[in-house]
């Protein structure tokens, strides 16, 4: 099995929501058969990066309300000069392809500077990431990976009663704040305490504040083995556009209300609401390999007529361009221009039960390695812990997918570029 499919099936094998040692053994696994380290680590997120020659590999662990690990495989120039224009061209840090970077095996080839919060809105967006989601996001890398102690020591100059200087120190751990000055304090605040309901490290700083004008917090000094992480305005910067913060900080919080969160009982964790999953049921292909290959095939080639394809196979299509095929859901409809269709096509017949992901995968691999034989090794590599899985071929000027859900197996046939941007999750 080649080394990125490799990988991708150890990430399909994982829980739902793998805790935190599943998410560290899979990311060593992938450094064994990936022949090392990853590059980086970059955030929020967290991304691991692999550069194999002319591939690249990365790993997104997200914790938005559960775990969860997504797996992309993809050629390394296009999607790094992907990220090399965004960072070029995109003027809000909100859209910036990424906050921080963790050197691990190194080998970074450019660099894109630091993004700047020069004003409160920018501030809270930039530095809720790097403050208080930096924990959880250093704890997703195995230990052996990362720095011991603090990985950041971000130190400000505060215009207020309190504190002139604070220093916020920031580890796996947690989030140390300190503050010297008339009202000298101490904040040891643990992880499991820093975000939504909790402390928020960016409205601390902003409650130090004498009036809440972002001109009374000045950055002074990062102190990191990061290669990137955020700075914000410092004292020999222009004066803020006082027009763009006019309506001061998003939020503050006094040591006070930090200490009492601290102290007070954690919240109950998060639960997502939901219908109880279905029973699952024996994966049975309703097209045989060859036929998938054959319908592929077509399909992408005579992609201009795509509704003579399908009628061929003995789909009808009905005015909203939706039809059957052997029991399974077929959709085509044309592009603005009318040059190209955008083709979805089910190759396994609709069910209320889900099907064993085991047998859907097994089937996958299966049409996979007949792919393989007839376009060559896909572009695009997909897969994630939740089961769901592409493989991207292209094939002349049109993009061929074969997507894997815990609700069955299809084909998505259309534009190239959309569906490469959505396999690397640039859209």
């Amino acid at each position: 099995m080649q080394p990125e499919l490799a990988v991708a099936a150890s990430i399909v094998s994982l829980t739902p929501s793998p805790s935190v040692s599943e998410v560290h053994d899979v990311l060593r696994h992938a450094a064994d058969v990936l022949g090392g380290r990853p590059m980086s680590v970059r955030g929020p997120g967290p991304t691991f990066c692999w550069r194999l020659g002319e591939r690249g590999v990365t790993i997104d662990v997200s914790t938005f309300v559960r775990r969860r690990v997504r797996f992309a495989s993809f050629p390394w120039s296009r999607w790094d000069d992907e990220i090399y224009r965004r960072f070029k061209w995109t003027d809000s840090s909100a859209d910036l392809p990424y906050l921080w970077s963790l050197p691990i095996a190194g080998g970074q080839e450019w660099y894109p500077g630091n993004a700047i919060a020069s004003g409160w809105a920018e501030f809270f967006n930039v530095f809720g990431s790097c403050f208080d989601s930096l924990p959880k996001d250093l704890q997703a890398i195995p230990p052996e990976w990362r720095p011991s102690g603090p990985v950041v020591t971000s130190m400000w100059n505060v215009d207020g009663d309190v504190a002139g200087g604070v220093t916020v120190e920031v580890s796996a751990d947690g989030v140390l704040v300190s503050g010297e000055g008339p009202q000298a304090f101490q904040l040891d605040i643990p992880a499991d305490r820093l975000g939504h309901k909790q402390v928020k490290v960016p409205a601390l700083l902003a409650g130090l504040t004498r009036t809440g004008a972002f001109g009374e917090l000045q950055f002074w000094e990062n102190e990191t083995p990061m290669d990137v992480f955020p700075t914000g305005r410092r004292a020999e910067d222009d004066e803020p556009d006082d027009l763009a913060d006019s309506r001061g900080p998003r939020a503050t919080q006094s040591v006070q209300e930090a200490r009492e969160l601290i102290a007070a009982e954690p919240p109950a964790p998060a639960q997502r609401p939901g219908r109880p999953a279905p029973p699952t049921r024996p994966f049975v292909p309703t097209i045989p390999v060859d036929h998938a290959l054959e319908l592929a095939t077509q399909l992408a080639q005579y992609n201009h007529d795509a509704p003579n394809v399908l009628r061929a196979w003995g789909v009808e299509l009905d005015g909203a361009g939706k039809g059957s095929l052997q029991g399974g859901l077929a959709r085509c409809r044309s592009t603005s221009g009318g040059t190209q269709h955008l083709i979805q096509v089910a190759l396994a017949p609709a069910n209320d039960e889900r099907a064993h992901l085991e047998g859907v995968w097994a089937y996958a691999d299966q049409v996979t390695t007949a792919l393989i034989g007839r376009f060559g090794p896909p572009l695009g590599t997909g897969a994630a812990s939740d089961g769901s899985g592409s493989r991207l071929w292209n094939v002349g000027s049109v993009g061929l997918v074969l997507e894997i859900t815990r609700d069955g197996i299809g084909l998505d046939i259309g534009d190239s570029d959309e569906h490469w941007r959505k396999l690397v999750s640039l859209d």
